[in-house]
């Protein structure tokens, strides 16, 4: 049976990286979606992915509300997005969760009061050294702007965020391997999710209809292009499909990410050699579920 959201909190607070590693993936879908919402396509969601991993590790041990663990992770995975954008308009980054004057705890005071600290030092260990000095300061210390980063490290800032990209996915890496077997109903979930959109995206390709894909569209389905396009209905939708497929455009399905309610879907689109524009390169796909019903979609390009 399945472990609830709370069962894997009350687990994670107790030490276990595992349940931690469980509690992410069940919601990585939301957390993505989350962030193609905000950023749009591109390496960018990733990274914000795989930032909120590494912030729900480290205080996993501050959420109150355990029944709301799914609400929390997108709260920060949204927080992060938008000072992405903020630091995109060359404001200063600061830390995701501002501390109060009197907070004056030292890095190893930190670690020292979470359940987490013994896979947290694991991990960090394992990174090199150019690779850990930055988590260790955007996370657990006051020097937490990229700036200043780069001051102590004597780096530009650039190489502030490379690093720290580079050392989120190892993280995130290690901690989701640490939850195999954990949740596997989750796994046999994404199975069925992605056994799914690749037979559909398959008569897609071979231009022999749209009968699958269509089969799991709500009457009333939404479909939003991110700029701005709304099509309304099941109909209106396999119409717009139809005349790509008819066009000669394929799709190839790459990442698919599922949960009870949300699945991404990326993948790469082959346009015809006598339109090669039809579409952008890439796509990124949000499916909002209703039961067996998908009842919207959200669909965001990667540029040409």
């Amino acid at each position: 049976m399945m472990p609830t959201d709370p069962e894997l909190v009350a687990e994670a607070r107790g030490g276990s990286a595992a349940a931690v590693g469980a509690l992410l993936e069940r919601h990585r879908a939301g957390i993505t979606a989350i962030a193609v919402r905000i950023l749009g396509h591109g390496p960018d969601v990733e990274d914000i992915v795989h930032e909120t991993f590494l912030v729900a590790l480290t205080r996993i041990d501050r959420l109150r509300d355990a029944d709301a663990a799914g609400a929390w992770l997108m709260g920060i995975a949204r927080n992060l997005c938008l000072q992405r954008l903020r630091a995109a308009r060359e404001v200063p980054v600061e830390s995701f969760e501002p501390r109060q004057a009197s907070d004056s705890l030292l890095p190893d005071e930190v670690l020292e009061r979470m359940a987490l600290r013994e896979w947290v030092w694991s991990g960090l260990e394992q990174l090199s050294e150019p690779l850990r000095l930055p988590v260790i300061l955007r996370h657990f210390t006051r020097a937490t702007s990229y700036r200043d980063i780069a001051a102590i490290c004597d780096v530009p800032i650039g190489t502030v965020r490379s690093r720290l990209n580079q050392a989120r996915v190892k993280l995130g890496e290690a901690l989701l391997e640490e939850a195999a077997g954990i949740d596997s109903d989750h796994d046999a979930l994404a199975r069925v999710r992605r056994r799914h959109f690749e037979d559909a995206y398959d008569e897609y390709n071979r231009g022999v209809g749209l009968d699958l894909l269509a089969s799991s569209l709500e009457d009333e389905v939404e479909a939003i292009f991110e700029h701005g396009l709304v099509l309304k209905g099941r109909d209106a939708l396999v119409r717009g499909l139809i005349e790509d497929v008819v066009a000669g455009v394929k799709l190839y399905i790459g990442n698919v990410i599922a949960s009870r309610t949300i699945t991404v879907v990326e993948g790469r689109f082959e346009n015809p050699a006598d339109d090669p524009l039809h579409c952008p390169p890439a796509t990124t796909q949000v499916y909002l579920h209703d039961g067996a019903g998908i009842r919207a979609i959200r669909l965001h390009y990667g540029s040409r």
